[in-house]
């Protein structure tokens, strides 16, 4: 219950768009979805993003992908869902915000991640790259 009422909290009150950065990230073991705030000395903002993404790796790390409607993405993580526990999800701090991490050493999985951020890098017109960084 806990978990869809976080994602439910999440969708209600985004991260705001003007004081945020997406970037989502393809690494050679997976992904990440990285958040950053704009001005490095908003520290509501970057206490807000760690405490989110926080909560998204862990929702992640047990299954529960419903969050991803944080991002505003109508396209569900397929291939990543079915991996299960072949993909680990973590948080880690960045200087200015947080990212989620998703590692995997299984090759469907992931090519599932990659297809994932691929979308995001596309949906979201970050400017990221879709090459593969080391991590």
């Amino acid at each position: 219950m806990i978990a869809t009422l976080a994602a439910f909290l999440l969708f209600l009150a985004p991260l705001p768009a003007d004081k945020v950065t997406y970037h989502f990230v393809l690494l050679r073991d997976g992904g990440a979805i990285e958040v950053q705030a704009n001005s490095p000395q908003d520290e509501d903002t970057r206490v807000r993003i760690r405490k989110e993404l926080y909560e998204v790796s862990r929702q992640f790390g047990k299954g529960d992908f419903s969050s991803y409607l944080m991002t505003g993405s109508k396209v569900p993580a397929e291939g990543i869902k079915e991996a299960g526990s072949a993909i680990k999800f973590e948080f880690e701090e960045l200087p200015f915000g947080g990212r989620v991490v998703m590692r995997t050493e299984n090759s469907e999985a992931r090519k599932a991640i990659h297809k994932y951020m691929r979308h995001q890098i596309g949906a979201y017109r970050t400017g990221g790259s879709d090459k593969i960084r080391s991590n």
